[in-house]
């Protein structure tokens, strides 16, 4: 429990001093991608640092509800009031993480790039508005497929028995090393001097 503490300190005294580096005014320019590629690499390895901690402790079934209860606190820590943090897919397991229009639509570009193995780092797009949207592809990797293979093969029969007790209508398994899972979606909000 203490080393749970300790390691939610961490994160939320990173995340305020990388928030506070992050903001810029309007006369230095902000180069979103790189912002971006900094903020979901930051935002994955601490999910995955704290999943793999919780996997060590109480096994894959054990876990489940790590990505339910947990991941979306740790996400919301790398947010700030101009940054907006989602991760989605087309396959989901969780309804809070259902793709919006412009999502959906990115996730229909993504796998048309995946079948022929070219998906690109990252992709943004800014509105009239000036608000920058910024997708980065999820691929599988292989502690994914623990809770997203194929069950009964790479997903154990007691995880896939407590994945359908708690997202009866999951989708989100099958998954195979390297494929498109979902994407992030990073909004960040146009600054202003005052």
């Amino acid at each position: 429990m203490r080393f749970k503490l300790l390691v939610l300190a961490v994160i939320v005294l990173t995340s305020g001093l990388f928030y506070c580096n992050a903001k810029r005014h309007n006369s230095e320019p902000m180069d979103y991608a790189q912002l971006g590629d900094v903020i979901t690499a930051k935002t994955q390895d601490t999910l995955s640092r704290i999943l793999n901690n919780t996997i060590r402790e109480k096994g894959y079934a054990g876990s489940v509800d790590f990505c339910k209860l947990i991941a979306p606190s740790i996400i919301s820590l790398y947010e700030g009031k101009d940054i907006k943090i989602k991760r989605t897919s087309l396959q989901i397991r969780n309804f809070e993480n259902q793709p919006d229009k412009n999502e959906a639509k990115q996730l229909e570009y993504l796998l048309q790039l995946a079948k022929d193995g070219t998906l690109p780092p990252s992709k943004l797009v800014v509105e009239e508005n000036g608000r920058v949207h910024y997708y980065k592809p999820i691929t599988i990797q292989t502690l994914c497929l623990n809770c997203h293979g194929k069950p009964g093969t790479e997903v154990n029969p007691e995880t896939f028995a407590i994945l359908q007790q708690k997202y009866p209508a999951d989708a989100a398994t099958g998954y195979i090393n390297g494929q498109l899972r979902g994407l992030w979606h990073l909004t960040f909000e146009t600054y202003s001097e005052n």
